[in-house]
């Protein structure tokens, strides 16, 4: 037996529609016979012997001459529909046998092809649902399975996972948090929308789909530089679309289809390096240093960390030094190129950077402390900006 569900609503809606008829009210039952919607809300979730006895006996419909010739039953006739040779509904027309026939024909046909619309429909979900789960199985390396299993269960949903590929993990976050929630999600949904069009269009053999709060984009081996050039353009796109911002992190070159799980994790790692960057470019798993090992600390120790480098500063002079100190080494040192960026004169920025060392003690322009405070700003960013 077909589950209707909200679909036998919709199928009364659209044959009342189509019909428009005061004198004809039309009603949806399952194959025994219980009504699942009609136009007359009182007959919702009633018994019609009528509608039970045409599904029974396969009739093409059944007249019902006056109310109550069959329990339950109203006057007109009963059309039951078939999809791939199996009844899946009755549709039941109430009004005068004469007056209702003529719109067997339309309600029949409209009948099956709404169900069957719905079908393929949830069929196509289940076989998305079932792809994607098999490939998040592959990605997170469970459950383990003996490879020429998990070759076969892949072709079963034409992929042939031994093609070599590159991992990249993508993070939508919404830019305007004040937003309500169903605003901020459909603007989430048309970016990821955008991502999965842009990829299939432009990278033949890409495989996308969701992990969690990521999207997972498989692509066809590329080196570093390709797939830098992928990200940004799908970064571009879809923040001039939709409000909101891209996170991208990318996979180290494996080589081995086997090391897709070692993969996702190294396409995390620079994602989380991406997210906790202000810039929120794109970043090479390759291109991290530090990154790699700070998840492995607690968030303790990196707040321990950060005070004892930032000694005596308060939480609102560390958030500003933390800034002054990003730009600084982004700049490579340079006193011209940082003030330009954080917007102030350079010697204004030469008297802080003086200023920090005498509060600290390290002195930010030397090569020996340099590292000390690059890790600490590292630090601060993992822990949102929150001491």
């Amino acid at each position: 037996m077909y589950f209707l569900g909200k679909l036998a609503a919709d199928i009364v809606r659209l044959i009342g529609g189509v019909i428009d008829d005061e004198g004809v009210t039309v009603s949806v039952a399952d194959t025994d016979g219980r009504v699942a919607a009609s136009g007359d809300p009182r007959r919702t979730g009633t018994a019609d012997c009528a509608a039970r006895l045409a599904a029974a006996q396969n009739l093409s419909e059944l007249e019902i001459r006056y109310d109550g010739e069959f329990e339950g039953a109203l006057e007109g006739i009963a059309i039951p529909a078939s999809v791939r040779g199996e009844t899946a509904a009755v549709t039941l027309l109430s009004g005068p046998p004469a007056k209702v026939r003529r719109y067997a024909g339309i309600v029949k046909k409209m009948t099956e092809i709404l169900i069957l619309e719905s079908v393929l429909s949830e069929e196509t979900d289940m076989e998305l649902r079932a792809r994607t789960r098999f490939l998040n199985e592959w990605i997170h390396g469970a459950p383990r399975m003996p490879l020429g299993v998990l070759i076969n269960k892949g072709l079963q949903f034409n992929i042939d996972i031994t093609s070599p590929r590159r991992l990249m993990l993508v993070s939508v976050i919404p830019r305007d948090s004040g937003a309500d929630a169903a605003r901020l999600q459909r603007a989430v949904d048309a970016a990821e929308k955008k991502i999965h069009e842009s990829l299939l269009r432009h990278e033949e053999g890409s495989l996308v789909f969701r992990s969690e709060n990521h999207l997972v984009c498989l692509l066809p081996s590329a080196s570093d530089e390709k797939m830098l050039s992928v990200a940004v353009r799908l970064k571009a796109g879809a923040e001039k679309a939709e409000e909101v911002t891209l996170a991208v992190g990318i996979d180290a070159p494996a080589g081995d289809w086997r090391q897709m799980p070692a993969a996702f994790s190294c396409a995390e790692k620079a994602l989380g390096a991406c997210l906790r960057s202000p810039s929120r470019q794109p970043r090479l798993y390759e291109s991290l240093n530090m990154e790699i090992f700070e998840s492995e600390l607690s968030d303790m120790t990196k707040l321990e960390f950060i005070r004892r480098i930032f000694r005596g500063c308060s939480p609102d002079e560390i958030a500003e030094y933390a800034a002054m100190l990003e730009a600084y080494y982004d700049c490579e040192g340079s006193v011209t190129k940082a003030a330009g960026r954080l917007l102030i004169h350079k010697n204004t920025l030469q008297y802080r950077l003086k200023k920090l060392a005498e509060r600290t003690g390290y002195d930010p322009r030397s090569i020996k402390y340099s590292s000390l405070y690059y890790n600490a700003v590292h630090f601060y960013r993992d822990l949102g900006n929150i001491l």
